[in-house]
């Protein structure tokens, strides 16, 4: 995907605000493409009980896990800070100079990668 070789390349320059808003965009794109258009189903997919899950599974549910979070709405009209974690809201509707970090940005780029492959295993 030519779109996801940008997201790295962006990454790998030091452009992490480009880097992430793009990765995020492809990550919601797949998500709701591949996955479901509702967000709170997307959470619920994403969320694993840690004491139920089996090892074999483990490995899929921690690479989509950061999209319990990435769901997280934030209105900068209610006062409250942006969230800390990577947000898809805050990356794309809301644009905050804070939220847009190298570690945000690895985890953007990271996440669209996990998604790509599990929707490309079928999981």
């Amino acid at each position: 995907m030519a779109l996801a070789d940008q997201a790295i390349s962006t990454l790998k320059m030091g452009l992490h605000g480009p880097s992430q808003a793009l990765a995020v965009v492809i990550a919601e794109t797949l998500i709701s493409r591949g996955w479901t258009h509702n967000y709170k189903q997307a959470q619920r997919r994403a969320t694993f009980d840690e004491d139920t899950v089996t090892l074999s599974d483990l490995t899929a549910a921690l690479a989509v896990a950061p999209i319990e979070a990435f769901y997280t709405s934030w209105r900068p009209d209610q006062g409250t800070p942006p969230p800390d974690a990577l947000g898809r809201h805050v990356s794309i509707h809301q644009a905050d100079k804070g939220h847009y970090t190298e570690a945000n940005a690895v985890i953007a780029v990271m996440l669209m990668a996990s998604v790509m492959k599990a929707l490309s295993s079928g999981e």
